[in-house]
């Protein structure tokens, strides 16, 4: 199950477990980049989900 539109949840979560010491910094850190670059690929990237995808 994916956070709430936009992320903020995840984000939020990520930073309260960082602050709180439950996760390393660099961990929550890292998790929250690679959430935010697989949530927005590049322009013209393929997406195996595509609208209009054939299977």
């Amino acid at each position: 199950m994916l956070p709430a539109k936009g992320g903020l949840p995840l984000y939020l979560g990520l930073g309260a477990m960082g602050l709180a010491g439950v996760l390393e910094w660099p961990i929550a850190l890292g998790v929250g980049v690679g959430y935010a670059v697989l949530r927005n690929p590049p322009p013209g990237a393929e997406t195996p989900n595509a609208k209009g995808a054939t299977a």
